[in-house]
């Protein structure tokens, strides 16, 4: 569920000696001496909290839901343009001359990154509305807000897009990262200390899975030889269908924080965290539907609303 729009941006930011050292000096600092196997929990919760939406897979297979489905948002924005200027809209063929493919293997395409950059920077849709005659669901409008965002402004936190071994930008150091002592970091900088929600891919394969990230609860013990062993429970936004406010599942991560180190994953986690972090600074033009307008958004979305 992304694009190659974030390869420079990934080429871009490396890890700084320094900056690593302060990130696990941090993490040790918020956890004074104390004695062996001594143990504090905290928890956090964002100001935002992120609304659950659809991903819209860009692959047509049986009962997929998608933005150029007849009867869908980007039909029904067409119909509405027509409705209201008697001028055609062409935004569904768009999507299907650029974003429809057959391709078994892309199960995984789609506009996770751009709901989930939408559902942090906008309020909810309202529950359906009916605009010239045309209706449009809550999902519809979620669809609609979720394609402008296809081009999010990204500011890149930590973390290199995993791609597969033999793909020319392959990289073993994108496989290893995100490490342990950023993860903690990155949460409870963002999350913790900022109130903010945080988007992360979840697979750190070479699928992207990206999910709007808005609460935690981590729980570190301090070990005789001064690490410490965290388990950190993650609450993100669902990407779910027919959810009015949010609905959310939460992952596990373990971790042993040294100073002078990344930490080191522990048990299923070795296998199981995030490939990387960001969060959304906007929407750029670039890349979206050009046959989609905000201000006509808006008009549909009514009550004030700005895309």
């Amino acid at each position: 569920m992304w694009g190659d729009m974030m390869l420079e941006t990934t080429r871009a930011l490396r890890l700084m000696p320094l900056l690593i050292a302060s990130i696990v000096a941090l993490a040790m600092l918020m956890h004074p001496h104390a004695a062996a196997a001594s143990t504090t929990t905290e928890s956090a919760r964002a100001a935002k909290i992120p609304w659950s939406g659809h991903w819209w897979p860009t692959l047509n297979r049986q009962g997929s839901v998608n933005l150029y489905d007849r009867g869908g948002p980007l039909e029904k924005y067409d119909r509405f343009v027509q409705a209201r200027s008697g001028t055609a809209s062409q935004a569904r063929q768009w999507e299907l001359r650029n974003r429809y493919t057959e391709n078994p293997s892309a199960t995984w395409w789609g506009h996770c990154h751009a709901w989930a950059a939408a559902s942090i920077m906008l309020p909810e849709p309202p529950n359906g509305v009916t605009r010239r005659g045309v209706s449009f669901t809550q999902d519809d409008l979620k669809g609609l807000v979720t394609a402008m965002y296809h081009s999010p402004v990204i500011r890149w936190i930590n973390g290199s897009r995993a791609y597969p071994e033999g793909h020319q930008h392959y990289s073993a150091a994108a496989w290893a990262d995100m490490h342990p002592a950023w993860l903690d970091y990155v949460t409870r900088l963002y999350i913790g200390y900022y109130r903010h929600p945080v988007i992360y891919d979840i697979d750190r394969g070479p699928e992207v899975w990206n999910f709007p990230a808005y609460a935690y609860t981590r729980s570190a013990t301090r070990r005789s030889d001064g690490s410490l062993a965290v388990t950190l429970r993650v609450r993100f936004a669902s990407a779910t269908l027919n959810t009015r406010g949010t609905r959310f599942f939460e992952r596990t991560y373990t971790y042993v924080l040294r100073s002078g180190t990344l930490g080191q994953y522990t048990g299923a986690s070795r296998t199981n965290h995030p490939d990387f972090s960001w969060i959304p600074g906007g929407r750029q033009a670039t890349g979206v539907n050009p046959h989609l307008s905000a201000a006509v958004i808006n008009e549909i979305i009514g009550g004030g609303y700005r895309v």
